[in-house]
This record gives structure tokens, sequence and C-alpha cells, in this order.
């Protein structure tokens, strides 16, 4: 009984010394009930956290792949200051060895107009890739509440057996009093 409820207890503070976001303390003495042991779970437990970025992870990378979609707009500024010192006598650059300032910008726009079904293959791609993430949480989801639900149930069934046996003790104390006074009484 003690160790299926030390389990229960360092499972619940595991979750919760894990996770970034602090659940609602346990009190000291706390019966917790079988859907504040799963909300606690659920809300700490590493692998569903993990598991959760996992998913924003993918979809931040199908944002990534539908951004093709889009115009890409490029910007470039250039400011060169030229200080050259040749002869100026020369009559067929009489603007060399002066000193000027040259400023250069540009902007482009690009458009994918089409590439063969590339970009929305690869867009379908992460899709799935997205999809299946979610797939995954779900199935740890599960596995968490059905591990929580177990540990639970086998904490329920470990105070119980715990209950029986008091009872079968004091049962065989009283066959012990009985046989000490029949054998007092000297009858057995």
């Amino acid at each position: 009984m003690r160790r299926v409820l030390s389990i229960l207890l360092v499972l619940v503070a595991s979750f919760s010394a894990f996770s970034a976001r602090a659940a609602e303390p346990v009190a000291s003495g706390e019966t917790l009930t079988l859907q504040r042991c799963l909300d606690i779970a659920i809300r700490n437990h590493p692998s569903i956290l993990r598991d959760g970025f996992v998913v924003r992870q993918k979809e931040a990378v199908v944002g990534q792949a539908q951004a093709r979609y889009y115009p890409k707009i490029d910007l470039s500024a250039q400011y060169t200051r030229n200080n050259s010192i040749v002869d100026h006598r020369d009559p067929y650059f009489p603007w060399v060895g002066k000193t000027y300032n040259q400023n250069i910008g540009s902007a482009s726009l690009n458009q994918m107009i089409f590439d063969f079904g590339r970009t929305p293959t690869d867009v379908k791609s992460k899709q799935f890739h997205a999809d299946s993430s979610r797939f995954f949480l779900d199935d740890t989801i599960t596995l968490v509440a059905l591990n929580v639900k177990a540990s639970y149930y086998n904490v329920l069934r470990a105070r119980r057996s715990k209950g029986v046996a008091i009872e079968t003790m004091d049962q065989y104390k009283l066959h012990l009093a009985r046989a000490r006074d029949y054998f007092t009484a000297g009858t057995r």
C-alpha cells in the first residue's frame, strides 16, 4: 500500500518538477480524484509538452512552405564615396581624380507563377507531417491518461486490500483469543 502510494506521489511530483507551467499545488494529505490526477498529468507531463512543441514546430514549417505562394520583395542600397587622385589634364576622362558620391538603390518583386507542382506537393507533404504529429500527440495523451488511470486504480485496490487484510487480521486475532480461552479452560 505504502509502495503504491509513494510511486503515485513520485509520479505526480516528477510531473510537476518537469513542467514549465506550475499547477495548483497538491496539499499534504489531500485526496486526489481521478480527474484531478488526469488534469495534473496532462498539463505537466514532459512527453505531452514535448509533443505539443513538435506540433507547433510542424505547423510553422507548413507556413514556411506556403510562403512560396506569396510575392517576394528584395530591396538593396549601396553608397560609395570615391576619392581618386589622377592627372586632371586628361581630356577624355575629366571626372577622374575628383571626389564624388555614388548612391545605388534597387528593388525587385518576384512572384512564382508555376513550378511544376513542387510547391503544392511540398505544402501537402508538410501538412501531412503536421497531422501526423497531432495524432502522435493524441496518442501520447491517451497513453499518459491510461497510465494515470492504472496507477490511480492500483492505489484504490491497495487501499481496499489493506482494509480486507485488516479485517482478516482482526478475525485471526478473534480466533486466537478463542483458542486461548479454550486452552486456559482446558477444553481443547
